[in-house]
């Protein structure tokens, strides 16, 4: 039988703002929601996490900027 997880949103907001400030945080979000997603391996999910940060980068750039202070 599962239990319930029980994290408070104030952890939650604080775990964001850490993982949006820099690029490794982001590229684990994004890796994560892909293995989540559309990709069972995680080699696969962060080549593709990677390829998009790298194709994107003035995009990411901006979310590290103004995410973290929007939480």
């Amino acid at each position: 039988m599962s239990s319930i997880l029980e994290v408070s949103k104030p952890q939650i907001k604080e775990q964001l703002k850490l993982l949006l400030s820099d690029p490794t945080g982001v590229l684990v979000l994004l890796a994560g929601g892909l293995m989540i997603s559309d990709f069972e391996d995680p080699e696969e999910a962060l080549e593709e996490a990677l390829k998009a940060f790298n194709g994107n980068r003035a995009y990411f750039d901006r979310l590290m900027k103004k995410a973290p202070k929007r939480l």
